[in-house]
């Protein structure tokens, strides 16, 4: 199986859940993966968010530069993004530069994975969208999310007391279901195909129902407390494409797991 990545420019709205901004106001660049023999093309905005450099008012046109088989991104000397082809995988490397003479503080890196522009993945009723809870994999329909933006959270995070990633305004979309696993996958209609997105040390994963012309999955890298002067940060996340239903997903990931530092 193999993979095309391209860049393109468009104008995606994006309707926030009350409380929060709009994850896009203009024209901007997001990633688009076709799968060869899949007749579907999957949306990837990367990355999504850089906090606190690079967040919705910052959000500019991308240009990608082509470096073999990678699509580089970046925003001065602070922001390298590396979208890199691994066969029927897509690595994604955020590398954050703190140049700004004091400490950095709850720094975190987004990526959005959009389903909505491949019919055979769309899913609006939380049918086909599994995650892991209790050892078991369980699909959000199964869990009966308590709004259209479910977030799960790592046990260690519930456990500790922690509300993760997106605080405060989005702790309504906190759902009280623990994960106890990097990935959320999507299952195609006739369930022979899946795409899955995993990041390293895992802070949460979670689905957009709301926004239609998205229908996102989502699995985010715990945020540093805080990022000192000149240090580097990196973040990583990979989207599997997979021939096969859940099982087979869920092998692909753990035959590579070590890439992102599991196992």
């Amino acid at each position: 199986m193999s993979l095309t990545v391209y860049p393109a420019e468009e104008f995606i709205p994006s309707v926030p859940p009350s409380g929060g901004n709009p994850a896009r106001t203009h024209t901007t660049t997001q990633l688009m993966v076709k799968v060869a023999g899949w007749p579907n093309v999957f949306r990837i905005w990367f990355p999504e968010q850089v906090g606190p450099l690079w967040t919705d008012a910052e959000r500019v046109l991308q240009e990608y530069a082509r470096e073999g088989d990678r699509l580089v991104w970046r925003q001065g000397n602070a922001i390298e993004a590396v979208a890199t082809v691994e066969e029927s995988t897509l690595a994604m490397e955020v590398r954050v530069t703190n140049h700004s003479g004091a400490g950095m503080a709850d720094l975190g890196v987004a990526h959005c994975v959009q389903l909505s522009t491949a019919p055979d993945f769309a899913c609006d009723d939380f049918s086909r969208i599994f995650v892991r809870t209790a050892g078991r994999w369980a699909s959000l329909a199964s869990l009966r999310p308590s709004s259209d933006y479910p977030h799960y959270f790592h046990t260690d995070l519930i456990e500790a007391g922690r509300s993760g990633g997106w605080r405060g305004h989005m702790s309504p979309m906190f759902e009280s279901v623990e994960v106890d696993h990097p990935l959320m996958v999507c299952v195609s209609r006739d369930g022979t195909r899946s795409v899955a997105t995993a990041s390293q040390d895992y802070d949460h994963v979670f689905h957009n129902r709301a926004n239609r012309h998205l229908l996102c999955i989502h699995s985010t890298q715990r945020p540093l407390d805080l990022l000192g002067p000149e240090q580097t940060a990196v973040f990583r996340q990979k989207v599997y494409f997979v021939e096969g239903g859940l099982e087979r997903c869920v092998d692909a990931f753990e035959s590579d797991a070590g890439s992102l530092g599991y196992g």
